[in-house]
């Protein structure tokens, strides 16, 4: 219908384009000429009106079959799209029965795997139990033979511990013949009667002065020792010293025998032999003496050295040593000793007895600290020492000077002093020289005198005779004075005998 009207619209577009196409036709001159032109009007109005027909029937017809075509094709792609949707929904339902297949299968996989592994599990788990299972008893057969073989093994050692007990219990050695400290006959053996048999393969002495010895199985076979006791027939035999000896030192007199166990074991044991005492070493020891003859002040000027008794035993001094408070150290040789009138082999009522004098141009022995060493060679050859300290002499010259030192303040201002008064008091000091004198105040102030600017000053730093050393210090000039809360006045003295000492007065501070 729309086509219709379409092509209808068209035809009376056509028309008044004609209609306004033709021309005003002016009066024609003839009615001929006016009918002619309205018969050639009509005509070509006609053949126009056909024209747009035709043109109008074959445009429907176009349209008609273009709306046929159309329609055709949207029918073909309703069609096709069917066939697409038909076609995309088999193929999803053929895509999901492969999946659902797909996953049924993997299920029955999965189910399978599952299953596997859990009968491998089981199966592991099984072994892994049966394993432990075995490993346990593995391990109670291990400790079990362990605990077997450790009891048989304390079981041992218990009888070897008993036997080598046994046996050290029994081992003894002991001293036959002596002199002074030495043995001259040894007796080792094993006592008892319930001793295990065993085999001495060695038997080792040493002794306190360092002599060791030792003698093999054979040896000891051929010196009467049964090497192999059992029976009741004994081990026990003698050892005597080395030949040349004096014999055993007994001081420190170790037997040690090596005995083979019947199970093959082989032990030692020792044994040690009790000292003689020698009272010879003691003796010396306690009878020498050391001593003051004649001192200065703490100096001694004269020593007496010598032993004393009746009873000491014969020896030689090779040598006598002095050390003292001062650190001087001198020896004298056996010679020397025998130069200054001492006999260094005291015996048969003749004494060692002598005298020491300290060295040319010294003080004297310091005997703060007096060591006397002799050094003496015994009959059998041992050498010792013997030491005596001197009883060291009082000396009372620096702890006077000390003591018999003043300081005070003559005038003060506040807490300051003015003037000091420094001296010493008393009339027992020993001549002295005093080489400084320093002050030190509260206020950090320090000022020293020398040895001649107190002479100038007017001390006498050379006291004696009942002249005294006092006299005054003044602050220094443009000072306020010396501060007393903390005034400290120092002396450096010289002693007699060279040595430098030095005193300190604290100032009693004065109250502001």
């Amino acid at each position: 219908m729309w086509n219709k009207l379409k092509a209808i619209s068209k035809v009376s577009v056509a028309l008044a384009l004609l209609g306004a196409a033709v021309p005003a036709v002016e009066a024609a001159p003839t009615a001929m000429a006016a009918k002619k032109a309205t018969k050639k009007a009509k005509k070509s109005t006609k053949k126009t009106v056909k024209k747009s027909t035709k043109k109008a029937k074959k445009a429907k017809k176009t349209t008609k079959k273009k709306v046929t075509k159309k329609a055709a094709a949207k029918k073909a792609a309703a069609k096709k799209a069917a066939a697409k949707k038909a076609a995309a929904k088999k193929a999803a339902a053929k895509k999901a029965a492969a999946n659902k297949k797909a996953a049924a299968k993997k299920a029955a996989a999965d189910k399978a795997a599952a299953k596997k592994a859990a009968a491998k599990k089981a199966a592991a788990d099984k072994a892994a139990a049966d394993k432990a299972a075995a490993d346990k008893a593995a391990a109670d057969k291990a400790a079990a033979d362990k605990a077997a073989a450790d009891k048989a093994a304390a079981d041992k050692a218990a009888a070897d511990k008993a036997a080598q007990s046994n046996i050290s219990s029994n081992f003894v050695a002991g001293n036959i013949e002596t002199a002074g400290k030495y043995s001259k006959k040894l007796i080792v053996g094993f006592v008892g009667t319930d001793i295990t048999p065993f085999t001495v393969t060695k038997v080792s002495v040493s002794d306190g002065s360092n002599l060791s010895v030792s003698y093999s199985e054979e040896e000891l076979e051929t010196l009467g020792f049964n090497t192999n006791p059992g029976d009741g027939k004994k081990f026990n035999g003698y050892l005597m010293p080395q030949q040349g000896s004096i014999g055993w030192d007994t001081s420190n007199l170790l037997v040690t025998a090596t005995v083979r166990l019947q199970n093959g074991k082989v032990i030692t044991v020792t044994q040690k032999v009790t000292p003689v005492i020698d009272y010879t070493e003691s003796n010396i020891s306690s009878n020498f003496v050391a001593g003051n003859i004649e001192t200065a002040g703490k100096y001694s000027k004269k020593l007496i050295v010598g032993f004393v008794g009746s009873d000491t035993t014969p020896f030689t001094v090779t040598k006598v040593s002095v050390s003292d408070g001062s650190n001087l150290s001198v020896s004298y040789s056996e010679e020397e000793l025998e130069t200054l009138g001492f006999n260094t082999n005291p015996g048969d009522g003749k004494k060692f007895n002598g005298y020491l004098m300290p060295q040319q141009g010294s003080i004297g022995w310091d005997t703060s600290n007096l060591l006397v060493t002799a050094t003496v060679r015994l009959q059998d050859g041992k050498v010792i020492t013997v030491t005596q300290k001197v009883t060291p002499v009082i000396d009372y010259t620096e702890s006077n000077i000390s003591s018999n030192f003043v300081a005070g303040n003559i005038e003060t201002a506040g807490k300051y002093s003015k003037k000091l008064i420094v001296g010493f008091v008393g009339t027992d000091i020993t001549p002295f020289t005093v080489t400084k004198v320093s002050v030190s105040d509260g206020s950090n102030l320090s000022v020293s005198y020398s040895e001649e600017e107190l002479e100038t000053l007017g001390f006498n730093t050379n006291p004696g005779d009942g002249k005294k050393f006092n006299g005054y210090l003044m602050p220094q000039q443009g000072s306020i004075g010396w501060d007393t809360s903390n005034l400290l006045v120092t002396a450096t003295v010289r002693l007699q005998d060279g040595k430098v000492i030095t005193v300190t007065q604290k100032v009693t501070p004065v109250n502001n």
